[in-house]
């Protein structure tokens, strides 16, 4: 019992002062600047000690991008930039994005600042939260001389007890929802986190072994077995109610996802319900009989393409393309299917052609009226 009680706690005290010493490996400090900065908007150019802005895109801004790997938000505070010649009627601006919502761009107006540096709480920013996956600055107003961005920082906070203990529970109550992996994998806590429920465990199990060895020093005790096999056994049965956890919460959604459905109705109600619908009309335009349809989608090999693939069996489709293909390896009768968006393809309705470059296909419309893609036929050259 001691040996459970003390390893407890001192697996308690060393992850609290891991985090609270601010180790690199848990949450570096991230300095922004030199090669990790570039310009994307504007004009300028790169310099040894930063990004110089010499002019505005014609929207009216500038913007410095900072080339980062995901974060958690929650770690880090305390940001401190460095920007020479902000003049007046200039503004500086915090733009970031994260991973529930990397469409959304977020936007703090930066103020404070002396002799060319400044420093901001993001604490009490309700949308800095989640994963970060993008960051940068922008400038605004009428330039009146160039502007170097020398770089940003951003400082982990140090964790309080309770703010651990908030983190420790977010992390072992994690719930990642069904994946192509769901099966046969559980991650067990989110992406980047120091201290998963294996590693927890695997440490618990480590410090009661030895903590029972030096309790009960084999010079002095019969050794035994046992008590280290009760260890072992202690902290599998913890991962193993973890994934249990896990397993019964995939299980509801599964039954409030598809309970009482016929077969198509759960494929219209479950993941590739935002395109299953259209495939199932364009199985209705397909004849019969399998045919050769190939497949063009800026993601040949990515999940919708592959579903797509599934979903027409027994047709024959191939979907290994970004763009059209040869006329040589196409016949009279096989079927073009474009997956939108596909800027570089367009369609001419005068000469009923697939238009891509110098690339003319000649094709017949089949169905052109979602706005998710076009099924065509091929026809004969002229």
């Amino acid at each position: 019992m001691l040996a459970f009680i003390g390893a407890s706690v001192l697996l308690i005290l060393g992850v609290w002062g891991f985090y609270r010493s601010g180790d690199p490996v848990v949450a570096p400090t991230l300095m922004l600047s030199g090669e990790s900065l570039s310009l994307t908007n504007g004009e300028g150019a790169p310099t040894p000690n930063g990004v110089r802005v010499d002019a505005l895109a014609p929207n009216g801004n500038a913007i410095v991008q900072a080339a980062i790997k995901p974060f958690d938000a929650a770690l880090y505070r305390d940001l401190r930039w460095r920007v020479d010649g902000l003049g007046a009627g200039q503004e500086l601006r915090l733009i970031w994005a994260s991973k529930s919502d990397p469409r959304s761009i977020q936007a703090r107006p930066l103020s404070g600042v002396v002799d060319g540096e400044g420093r901001i709480d993001l604490r009490t920013d309700p949308h800095w939260r989640g994963q970060i996956v993008a960051l940068g600055l922008v400038v605004l107003g009428e330039l009146h001389g160039p502007i170097l961005v020398r770089g940003m920082d951003l400082r982990p906070r140090l964790l309080s007890f309770s703010a651990l203990r908030d983190a420790f529970l977010a992390d072992w109550t994690f719930f990642e929802g069904w994946t192509g992996r769901s099966p046969h994998f559980n991650r067990g806590a989110p992406l980047g986190t120091a201290f998963s429920p294996v590693v927890l465990v695997f440490l618990w199990v480590g410090l009661a072994c030895v903590l029972y060895l030096a309790i009960n020093p084999p010079w002095r005790f019969k050794p035994g077995i046992l008590p280290y096999a009760a260890f072992f056994l202690i902290g599998w049965i913890v991962l193993d109610l973890h994934w249990q956890w896990d397993l019964s919460k995939r299980l509801d959604i599964t039954k409030e996802t598809y309970a009482g459905l016929s077969d198509a109705g759960k494929q219209a109600a479950g993941s590739d319900s935002s395109f299953y619908p259209y495939l199932m009309e364009l199985r209705r335009r397909l004849p019969e009989q399998p045919a050769r349809l190939v497949l063009v989608s800026a993601d040949p090999f990515g999940y919708a393409a592959m579903r797509t693939r599934y979903h027409l069996a027994p047709h024959n489709v191939f979907a290994g393309l970004k763009g059209l293909p040869e006329q040589s390896q196409l016949n009279p009768g096989d079927y073009v299917l474009l997956m939108y968006p596909l800027p570089r393809i367009r369609y001419d309705a005068t000469r009923h052609r697939l238009i891509e470059g110098n690339r003319a296909l000649p094709v017949e419309l089949i169905d052109g009226r979602s706005s998710l893609g076009a099924l065509f036929r091929v026809g004969k050259e002229d």
